[in-house]
């Protein structure tokens, strides 16, 4: 132990006494948290509002627009109107296309959206029956950098579902804004009051010219200056013509409002059940995802099953919500479609509770990591399956009785009408009669029975259309559509675009990025510190310098006292200043310093004792080491989505433990991970102790040779 200290404290004597040598140590210390600190700046929120407002991103639009019943509509101006108040990108509007591609071509742009010229009239063109999509074309430069794209990639695929959704919700609040007019008492308002004055007016005057006729057939046998009257009677019935088209007009649009609505809407549980299966499968790929990461971890797994337990319980209020939507159609539901639904929400618990129960031995994930996805899967094959037989029992049993209780009222609605135009055309006819009266009158009474005849019969013929159109409202199949669409239009119009909310609870949040990429920044700089100091220091002790004689393992241990101490200086400067000058975030600082501690620990005797026993060798593998952990080591991309040769050499960085102990001490601690992390450190030191003690010691002379043979170069080192 003597000589042990003796050879460390004629290290430092050396190094004080020499201003050069004192000059080259600071900068060791200091050079490394330069490289964690100003990294960690670049990184600490690039894709926040404020980093991403910079970037320049072109917009033009050439829609026409399209006229609609007088109504010009033009959606690329509307898109353009809300990117101008969107702050996220520096936006920069153009006249042409020319200009804004030609500015991402330059590099001016970092991207550009062009609206195609025919935009809004391919949104509207399912109208028409012939459906076209609309375009917005994006234009990116991926050769002027390599992660804006992605961040401008991020901001086309917000703008296409934003308008997507938008426009969705707005047809799906047109279609449910029929159910105000469809209200029983509404209908009755418009046919009750309007019509049925009208009617009783018509019977009325119908009533009047009966008896003006019966007059006529009196008064022409007596004299011919009846003339005038028949002119009279003659206006009245105009009026009363002009009044039953208009009914018959009303009741058109009404009808084709209501059928049109109910077309749009009656497939909204079948869609809602198909999407179920959609959902099931991304809750079986995240499945399969925490199996693979389980499986493919070391030591006691961190795989979280939150996520999959929160999917599976949104997915079951949402099926509840569908099932509840069937019992209010208004229809009788078979006790096989019951039966069927009853087996769904059931097979959704089981999922729940198998969950449940494999979360209570998270710790032994990746143990059991086979049996949690084996069993998941099947619950989900088998819920599968039962909606399946759900849909196909909907689809058999419930659909058809909602289709035939709406063509019955649409066959209702249409008699009325057939009525009206009925009656509508013996109007017509009355009318003409009445316009030649002053040529009947000259033919005597005969023609005045005739006429007398018809007017009794139109009579007859309005009572009837009066009776069929109060029907419409009292018929069980109206009741049952009213009943369908008389919902929230709002809530009703969220959920179709909407079907299913996602509720984000963070775990271990960061605060920034640059907080998130501190632990691998300062593990990256604590490797880089110890690579520099072995390409600087030597770790051979010259016998020359030391009075008294010392043996292979005092030399060792010795000399690397000093890369000890020099590394403790390095970590402690990188980890306060990344606390106090660059502000990161950080749970517990000084589980932080000590983490990193024993990392810098861990690294100086592992590169000391490479060119310990290795010489310039063992500097290059040092090299090598760094980039593959740069690399490979998670702290950029996750490591699963590397080549598969990083996911086998993944486990044996020691980048790795170290980065993880960090990440517990800043973001949070989850049971013992970062003692865990810390054990698996030591073993490295055990490795390096092995290389520098025992594998150096048969090395010596063949390094001594190789290192002679250079040096007789005169050119390598």
């Amino acid at each position: 132990m003597r000589n042990i200290i003796s050879i460390f404290l004629s290290d430092c004597k050396r190094i004080f006494t020499n201003v050069v040598a004192v000059v080259i140590i600071m900068g060791l210390s200091v050079i490394p948290c330069l490289y964690a600190w100003f990294n960690i700046f670049s990184n600490w929120a690039p894709y926040e509002e404020d980093a991403t407002k910079n970037l320049r991103v072109a917009v033009s639009s050439e829609d026409e627009g399209v006229s609609i019943k007088d109504v010009e509509l033009n959606v690329g101006e509307k898109v353009i109107s809300n990117l101008e108040t969107n702050k996220s990108i520096n936006w920069i509007f153009l006249d042409n296309s020319y200009d804004a591609i030609e500015g991402v071509k330059r590099g001016d742009y970092y991207a550009a959206f062009v609206i195609d010229r025919n935009f809004s009239n391919d949104m509207i063109s399912f109208i028409g029956g012939d459906v076209k999509h609309p375009v917005i074309k994006y234009y990116e430069n991926d050769k002027k950098n390599a992660i804006a794209p992605k961040i401008t990639g991020k901001v086309k695929t917000t703008l296409q579902e934003g308008i997507n959704q938008s426009f969705v919700q707005t047809l799906a609040k047109s279609a449910l804004s029929i159910s105000s007019e469809l209200n029983s008492d509404d209908i009755k308002n418009k046919f009750g009051s309007e019509s049925g004055t009208l009617f009783v007016n018509t019977n009325e005057d119908l009533n009047a010219m009966i008896n003006v006729l019966d007059s006529y057939i009196s008064l022409t046998k007596a004299a011919s200056n009846a003339v005038d009257a028949a002119k009279a009677v003659s206006e009245e019935v105009d009026n009363m013509k002009d009044g039953i088209s208009g009914i018959k007009d009303n009741s058109n649009q009404s009808i084709d409002s209501t059928t049109d609505g109910i077309d749009s809407l009656k497939d909204l549980v079948s869609v809602s059940l198909a999407q179920a299966k959609t959902d099931l499968k991304m809750i079986d790929q995240k499945a399969e995802s925490l199996y693979k990461v389980a499986n493919a971890g070391s030591g006691k797994a961190n795989a979280r099953l939150d996520t999959v337990k929160t999917l599976v319980e949104a997915e079951q209020t949402r099926f509840n919500t569908v099932r509840k939507s069937v019992k209010n159609l208004g229809v009788s539901v078979p006790t096989s479609v019951t039966a069927s639904a009853d087996k769904v929400d059931s097979d959704y618990t089981a999922l729940s509770k198998d969950i449940s129960e494999i979360e209570k031995y998270n710790t032994a994930l990746p143990k059991d990591a086979k049996s949690f996805y084996d069993l998941c899967k099947k619950d989900i094959a088998k819920c599968e399956d039962d909606i399946d037989e759900l849909k196909k029992a909907y689809q058999r049993e419930v659909s058809p009785a909602v289709n035939k209780a709406i063509e019955s009222a649409k066959v209702t609605a249409n008699n009325a009408l057939g009525a009206i135009d009925t009656t509508d055309k013996n109007l017509t006819k009355l009318v003409a009669i009445l316009d030649s009266y002053p040529d009947v009158m000259s033919l005597g009474p005969e023609k005045l029975e005739s006429a007398k005849s018809n007017l009794i019969e139109l009579r007859t013929k309005i009572n009837e259309l009066e009776i069929k159109l109060g029907q419409i409202s009292s018929t069980e199949q109206y009741g049952m559509v009213v009943k369908l669409l008389r919902n929230d239009q709002e809530a009703v119009a969220e959920f179709l675009t909407n079907p299913v909310a996602v509720e984000t609870k963070e775990l271990y949040p960061y605060e920034n990025n640059g907080s998130a990429m501190a632990p691998f920044y300062i593990v990256l700089s604590i490797w880089v510190g110890a690579l520099i100091m072995v390409a600087v220091i030597h770790t051979r002790v010259q016998k020359k310098s030391l009075d008294r004689e010392f043996n292979h393992v005092q030399e060792f241990f010795g000399r690397y006292l000093f890369f000890f101490f020099i590394g403790q200086i390095q970590t402690l400067i990188t980890v306060v200043g990344a606390l106090l000058f660059v502000g990161i975030q950080c749970e517990h600082p000084f589980l932080l310093w000590f983490a990193m501690s024993i990392t810098s620990f861990c690294f100086t005797i592992l590169l000391y004792s490479l060119v310990f026993a290795f010489d310039a060798i063992g500097e290059a593998f040092a090299v090598v080491m760094m980039v593959l952990q740069v690399a490979g080591s998670g702290g950029t991309f996750p490591v699963e989505v590397l080549p598969e040769a990083y996911n086998v050499m993944y486990k044996y960085m020691p980048f790795v433990y170290g980065s993880n102990a960090a990440k517990e001490a800043i973001a949070g601690m989850y049971k013992d991970f970062y003692i865990d992390n810390i054990k698996v450190l030591f073993i490295y030191i055990a490795i390096a102790l092995v290389i520098g003690l025992l594998i150096s010691v048969p090395l010596k002379k063949v390094m001594e040779y190789i290192k002679e043979s250079t040096e007789k170069t005169d050119l390598v080192i």
